[in-house]
């Protein structure tokens, strides 16, 4: 037995498992990377996959939800006739124009021209509970300010906006808008709220403040016309309305001087 040892073979299988040379150490490297980005590829591809699923998963949700909804508020106006009864107020505020002393009041102004508005549509109809009082009021506020410092209401002209704030502020269903320059766009918009609730089962009377344009008479005649008139009434704010508007007989009540 010789003293000097030897390293034992390796086993041939290992042998023929290593890189013969330089070359195959450099295909093997790459084969490794391009594995390497397979599998990244294959890991966002499923990331990717888990994401749209819980996209899908959400708008499936999402669409549920609205079909759900949209049952529910078909429900809900089938069944208005027997429940909630809608009063709409339409007020043009470009001629009926609320009590300058209430406008000149800013905010408390506003708030109180609701609560006698409020006051004055329920006593006149005498409503009773299941009721709800909607109010909208349209009005070209730049024209309006214009209009009251040429007549020297310069504490109204200044405080007008504050007026239209207080008044949105008393009660969730009145709104006091502000219209935009159109001269026509109060009636525009009134006109189109008349179109839109008249055949509403909900909506039981429509008030209209608007005497002073004999521009609504026409949409009012063809309302009246197509069987409505039980649901219009007038709501005068001022002493003389425009003559025509006699015609279309139509129940009539004066705003109180307090708020209009």
């Amino acid at each position: 037995m010789s003293s000097t040892s030897q390293l034992d073979p390796i086993p041939l299988e290992i042998a023929h498992g290593l890189p013969s040379s330089t070359s195959d150490v450099s295909d093997l490297a790459d084969m490794c990377i391009r594995m390497k980005d397979d599998i990244d590829r294959i890991l966002a591809y499923e990331e990717r996959s888990l994401e749209l699923l819980t996209e899908v998963k959400s708008e499936l949700s999402k669409s549920t939800r609205e079909a759900t909804d949209s049952k529910g508020s078909a429900s809900q106006v089938q069944s208005s006739p027997l429940g909630m009864k809608r009063i709409v107020t339409l007020i043009d505020g470009d001629g009926a124009i609320f009590n300058l002393d209430l406008v000149a009041n800013g905010k408390e102004g506003g708030q109180e021209a609701a609560l006698r508005l409020a006051t004055g549509v329920a006593q006149h109809l005498q409503t009773q509970e299941g009721h709800q009082l909607w109010a909208y009021v349209f009005l070209q506020k730049q024209g309006l300010e214009t209009i009251f410092y040429r007549s020297s209401k310069h504490r109204p002209a200044k405080k007008l906006g504050d007026f239209m704030a207080g008044f949105n502020q008393a009660a969730h269903r009145f709104m006091m808008v502000d219209a935009g320059d159109d001269k026509e766009a109060a009636d525009a918009k009134i006109k189109a709220l008349i179109e839109a609730e008249i055949s509403l089962p909900q909506t039981e009377k429509i008030i209209i403040a608007g005497t002073h344009d004999g521009g609504y008479i026409t949409t009012l005649r063809s309302h009246i016309t197509l069987g409505h008139k039980h649901k219009l009434i007038l709501l005068e704010s001022y002493d003389e309305a425009v003559a025509k508007f006699a015609d279309l007989d139509l129940p009539t009540f004066l705003a109180a001087k307090g708020y209009i």
